[in-house]
């Protein structure tokens, strides 16, 4: 599949021979380009990622911490300018069980090393029936920068 280069639009198809380059965990899954040129793994992640980047926000995708036993890989990590770090976990297919489940674990793994949602971790969900509202992205960006 040819990428399609239309950087006015925030969502592209990406050419899988590109994703191989990638540094993250399982390249073939990401599918999509944001209009920063980083590919992501679903559209809602193109949102959160474009929020972030509008919002002139320095992020990096799905970058390694260690984090007691294991690395992890949180969809976003942000260093706000006092030198807090934030992760953000994008949960969207928090109505799958097992996915429901790995999810739960990692965000134990999470609190266990000092990362709390409400203050240095943000978590958003979807399901099938309910997708990711961009407006509670920006509420989420909102009340990161206070």
């Amino acid at each position: 599949m040819l990428k399609q280069k239309h950087y006015r639009s925030i969502l592209l198809a990406v050419d899988e021979k590109e994703n191989e380059k990638s540094q993250v965990p399982n390249p073939e899954t990401l599918k999509f380009y944001t209009k920063m040129g980083i590919i992501v793994r679903s559209k809602s992640e193109v949102i959160i990622a474009t929020a972030l980047y509008d919002n002139n926000i320095k992020f990096e995708y799905e970058k390694a911490i260690k984090i007691s036993d294991g690395i992890y890989y949180p969809d976003f990590t942000v260093e706000k300018k006092n030198g807090d770090i934030i992760l953000w976990e994008h949960l969207g297919l928090i109505d799958n069980p097992d996915y429901r489940n790995k999810a739960y674990r990692k965000i134990l793994k999470y609190n266990e090393n000092g990362y709390y949602q409400g203050k240095n971790l943000i978590l958003t969900y979807e399901t099938a029936e309910s997708p990711l509202d961009p407006m509670d992205v920006e509420h989420e960006i909102e009340k990161m920068c206070r």
